[in-house]
């Protein structure tokens, strides 16, 4: 019997040195390398789509967005190297009726793309603004095999502002970040005079209970014997300090107008992340909403356009007024 008890006992000694050289690697791969939301992607989803509807019996209902093109979009595209020669690749969507001279740039969650963000270029290309759709480094389009929320995605942004600005002549900028992607931003205007308001949509408070959070759902009780050496190995591939980035110590130190989202849906239900954030927030405006996404609330047009106009009221009444220029020279006198 002892034997018995003593074979068992060896064997969970090693099933658990085995779990905790491998699944330390595999719990952090879709954080590092995410899965590329591209055309290809969303082609594979679409056929599957298909099909699950006639096995159903059912029409397809759901639009697959490839480009803005599809909804009457003016879109360029917009290409910028880095300095360690990577392409990222981004979609300039254009409001050509009003010309307008205010340009958002939306940076996506580490699970989105460009794409994911076609319908929403749509809506503020309606109400008078010109949209900067991005991929990041390893994300949709762009090249690159890891993701990071460090300093390279901040500066990756920096070069994207400025091929927008020079390229486009936009004067005033915007940025529009959900998840990670508004944590990058965060760190992006820590030092960045160019952008006058900020627009942060599901928000985590620090990005040490953002892994955890992720790995719990994943792994479960395995968590709490296995967290530290993720952490550790996430920190390695990234290159970058999780315990650095604290979202409401950042806020504390920004002040440009800031319009702070929960945006409620079936796959993500915390709004209070976001709240926390806002209510540190220094901003000189700001603002905290609770939305349930338009998509989940069975299509209601109503309360899609009010989160629209929402978002676009709160940019269009905090970007800097032009002055006026008088028709008549200043007389000098000597």
């Amino acid at each position: 019997m002892r034997k018995i008890v003593f074979r068992l006992l060896f064997i969970f000694v090693l099933i658990i040195i085995a779990l905790y050289l491998v699944t330390s690697q595999f719990s952090i791969t879709e954080l590092i390398y995410p899965v590329k939301i591209d055309s290809l992607y969303l082609h594979a989803e679409q056929r599957k789509y298909e099909k699950e509807s006639a096995s159903g019996g059912q029409k397809p209902g759901k639009i697959f967005l490839y480009h803005p093109s599809q909804l009457g979009l003016v879109c360029k595209n917009l290409i910028v190297k880095t300095p360690d020669s990577l392409l990222l690749k981004s979609w300039f969507v254009a409001d050509s009726s009003a010309r307008s001279a205010v340009t958002v740039i939306i940076i996506p969650d580490i699970k989105e793309s460009k794409f994911t963000y076609i319908d929403e270029a749509s809506e503020l290309v309606a109400r008078g603004l010109n949209v900067c759709l991005v991929d990041l480094r390893a994300q949709g389009e762009s090249e690159g095999n890891k993701y990071t929320v460090g300093e390279k995605s901040v500066q990756d942004i920096s070069l994207i502002m400025d091929s927008v600005i020079s390229k486009f002549k936009t004067e005033n900028i915007v940025l529009m970040g959900t998840g990670t992607g508004a944590a990058i931003i965060l760190n992006e205007v820590l030092n960045e005079k160019r952008v006058n308001v900020l627009v942060l949509q599901n928000l985590f408070v620090t990005f040490n209970e953002y892994l955890k959070k992720y790995a719990e759902e994943k792994y479960g009780g395995f968590t709490k014997l296995f967290f530290k050496q993720m952490k550790k190995n996430l920190e390695e591939e990234m290159q970058f300090s999780a315990d650095s980035l604290d979202l409401p110590e950042l806020v504390e130190k920004i002040q440009i107008p800031s319009l702070f989202i929960s945006k409620i849906s079936e796959n993500h239900l915390d709004y209070k992340s976001t709240q926390i954030v806002s209510n540190a927030s220094a901003a000189s405006k700001k603002e905290w909403l609770v939305y349930k996404d338009p998509e989940d609330a069975g299509q209601n047009l109503e309360e899609k356009k009010k989160y629209y106009d929402k978002i676009a009221a709160f940019i269009n009444s905090h970007i800097p007024k032009k002055k006026k220029q008088s028709k008549f020279k200043r007389l000098v006198y000597n």
